[in-house]
């Protein structure tokens, strides 16, 4: 064999690992791509499903906050001037305001979008 025939087989062989190489790190790279599609397909499915399990959570929250309500305004109603003083309560004879006086520390922005 001359010395042009060894280099040019020596060049193929390089070509073929390199090439060999290539189509291996290829399949890699696919795989871990198709494993993170995966994984991501995964996470939107149990997001979308924890989210509408959570809305008919608040929906019945929603529900019960209104059925207290209307037991409070009933109970209100039975309330009266004679029931409080049956318990032992009377009729404050001064009325009272407590005010608190305003922070006096405030920040307002020029970029604001609320303008005084």
């Amino acid at each position: 064999m001359t010395y042009r025939q060894v280099k040019s087989n020596t060049l193929n062989m390089q070509q073929g690992i390199m090439t060999e190489r290539l189509v291996h790190g290829l399949i890699a790279l696919i795989v871990v791509l198709c494993g993170m599609y995966g994984y991501f397909v995964a996470s939107t499915v149990h997001h979308v499903i924890s989210r509408s399990a959570y809305g008919k959570q608040a929906q019945s929250l929603t529900s019960d906050i209104a059925k207290l309500e209307v037991t409070y305004l009933k109970l209100t109603e039975d309330l009266t001037l004679d029931k409080g003083q049956a318990l032992g309560l009377s009729e404050a004879r001064t009325i009272s305001y407590v005010d608190r006086a305003p922070s006096r520390v405030s920040f307002v922005s020029k970029t604001s979008a609320h303008e005084f």
